[in-house]
């Protein structure tokens, strides 16, 4: 899932909701692309999350054990251009 935005300035951060269902271990990468010369490109360092569902909803931060969003990455700091980025999430059941 991706989802795409603009930011003029300031810090950004994610919160990836999971919907119901799923239930054991997985693991999160939340990674960034910006769009530049007609195409996108990854920029930056990934995040990874590693963690275990519980098959009930859950909001997903980009932190180590992504259920607390104290700590949560700071997006702004990779993009540091103006342009169009988005976070990419990629979820794997381990």
């Amino acid at each position: 899932m991706d989802s795409t935005l603009q930011v003029a300035s300031g810090s950004w951060y994610t919160k990836l909701s999971v919907a119901a269902g799923y239930s054991g271990p997985v693991t999160i990468t939340l990674a960034t692309a910006i769009f530049a010369t007609g195409s996108w490109a990854n920029v930056g360092t990934t995040t990874v999350t590693t963690m275990s569902l519980s098959g009930s909803a859950v909001d997903v931060y980009a932190t180590a054990a992504g259920t607390t969003s104290t700590g949560n990455r700071d997006w702004s700091l990779t993009a540091t251009s103006q342009a169009t980025y988005r976070v990419i999430a990629t979820i794997n059941s381990a």
